[in-house]
């Protein structure tokens, strides 16, 4: 089902205009509309002029495309992923970035280490690692 966007954008506006008394944290994947990134297109023309008001959070790991490095957590699908995520929500930095699942083909130490390039780099304020290098 493809949604109205102008109509989806304006409703999450409206919403946005009173968010500031229930909170501030928004959570997103690319795919929770099953429209490949439209949640994160909606939500960035949404907050436009709201940014520095809000914690922003996506993910990444699962499945965005049909190419071979469209999915997982190598340093090559988390970097264009999350560059692709800072496009669509139309900000230069997302607050929280974390994976979305397990990939038992990438070595952690390159997924830790491609996350710590993301912070180090001012793309990512921070992305909680649930693992660390020294438990493995």
């Amino acid at each position: 089902m493809l949604l109205n966007t102008s109509v989806e954008v304006l409703n999450w506006t409206k919403a946005f205009d009173n968010f500031g008394t229930c909170g501030n944290f928004l959570e997103r994947f690319p795919d929770y509309l099953k429209e490949r990134g439209l949640s994160e297109e909606i939500l960035g023309n949404a907050v436009a002029g709201k940014r520095q008001n809000l914690l922003i959070s996506t993910k990444t790991t699962f499945r965005l495309g049909e190419g071979p490095n469209d999915v997982g957590s190598s340093r090559y699908h988390i970097v264009r992923a999350c560059e692709a995520s800072l496009r669509r929500l139309k900000t230069d930095y997302i607050d929280i970035y974390h994976m979305h699942g397990f990939d038992g083909l990438t070595p952690v130490e390159e997924t830790l280490e491609t996350l710590d390039t993301l912070v180090r780099s001012g793309r990512c304020a921070t992305s909680p690692a649930p693992i660390s290098l020294a438990g493995i």
